[in-house]
C-alpha cells in the first residue's frame, strides 16, 4: 500500500492547520493528502488462478473497475451491462461480472467493471463493505470496521 501526496496551500491550508496539525507537510507547508493504493489479487470465478495488481481505493466508485484484458484473460464472464456515472458526470454503459478477490487476507466475490485500457483500476465501496473494511484518510490504509444493522 502507498500514499501518493498532493499539496494544498492557500487560505484552505491556513483555516485547516489547527484541525490538522499532525498530518505531514510538504516542504512549501501544504498539507499532505493522499491516494490510497493497495494491493488486490484479482482471480478467476473459482478462485484457482490469480493476477496481482496495484489499484487506487476510490470511495466515489460503486464496483471495483479492473482492466478488461486481466478478467478476459481469467475467464472472467461479463453478465450485463449497466449505465455508470462518470466523474465529469457522462452516463456511460459498462460491462459487469462478478469474481474472486484476495485483499487484506481475505478471499471472496465481488461485482466487477470491465475497465478499459484509458481507465483506472478503481477498489470501489461494495467490495470494501463486502470485506468490512474502511479507509483510514489520516494514515492512508484499510482498517477493519464492523457492519451495519439499522
Amino acid at each position: 500500500m502507498s500514499i501518493r501526496p498532493t499539496s494544498i496551500t492557500g487560505a484552505e491550508d491556513r483555516a485547516s492547520k489547527s484541525l490538522f496539525k499532525d498530518i505531514p507537510r510538504h516542504a512549501s507547508g501544504g498539507m499532505f493528502l493522499g491516494t490510497i493504493t493497495v494491493t488486490l489479487q484479482v482471480g478467476d470465478h473459482q478462485g484457482d488462478r490469480f493476477e496481482e495488481l496495484d489499484i487506487i481505493v476510490d470511495t466515489g466508485s460503486t464496483y471495483t473497475a479492473l482492466p478488461r484484458a486481466i478478467l478476459e484473460r481469467l475467464g472472467v464472464p461479463v453478465q450485463r451491462s449497466l449505465p455508470s456515472e462518470t466523474a465529469d458526470g457522462r452516463m456511460v454503459p459498462v460491462d459487469v461480472g462478478e469474481t474472486t478477490v484476495r485483499l487484506e487476507g481475505l478471499q471472496f466475490h465481488t461485482p466487477v467493471i470491465f475497465a478499459e485500457p484509458n481507465e483506472s483500476s478503481l477498489l470501489g465501496v461494495v467490495t470494501l463493505e463486502e470485506a468490512a473494511l474502511a479507509v483510514d484518510p489520516v494514515a492512508g490504509r484499510l482498517i477493519p470496521t464492523h457492519l451495519l444493522r439499522y
